[in-house]
């Protein structure tokens, strides 16, 4: 008897959402996207792909990136986002070349990446050069502190 009621008991809570599922209203069971929210559990995520960003948002956040970690003038800002554009229409292309085969692309879009690395600090004076190393000074300390942290338990 006691067995029955608990197979009774989770027959009912099994049951439970699948009966919610048929009671949906007529409207909503035509509503696409009200069917698959209550056909898909609350623990499952969708993914979502992100927004292809364009060459022009690509280039602006180039030029952001670096304003952010030193002062530019109008000049170098320019031609920081001269040199982005060139890199990004390079990658671009060696990312939807079929004939190349992945760690060769791997590679040549990081030679192309270095070389505008290269292009854009040969562009700063040697104050911002030597800012901008102790920007990353500072930075690659703090993510020893964290990553020492994590490897103590304490963080």
């Amino acid at each position: 008897m006691k067995t029955q009621s608990i197979i009774t008991f989770f027959v009912l809570l099994l049951m439970s959402p699948i009966a919610a599922m048929k009671a949906q209203t007529a409207d909503q069971a035509n509503d696409s996207t009200a069917v698959a929210s209550s056909v898909t559990p609350s623990f499952v995520t969708t993914a979502v792909a992100p927004p292809v960003r364009t060459v022009e948002e690509r280039v602006s956040r180039a030029v952001s990136v670096w304003e952010r970690q030193i002062s530019l003038s109008q000049s170098q800002r320019e031609s920081i986002a001269a040199r982005a554009a060139v890199f990004v229409a390079e990658r671009e292309s060696l990312k939807a070349d079929t004939a190349v085969a992945f760690s060769e692309k791997v590679r040549l879009i990081s030679a192309a990446h270095d070389r505008y690395l290269a292009d854009v600090r040969a562009l700063l004076t040697a104050g911002q050069r030597s800012a901008l190393e102790a920007k990353k000074a500072e930075q690659a300390a703090l993510q020893a502190e964290k990553t020492a942290g994590r490897k103590e338990g304490t963080l």
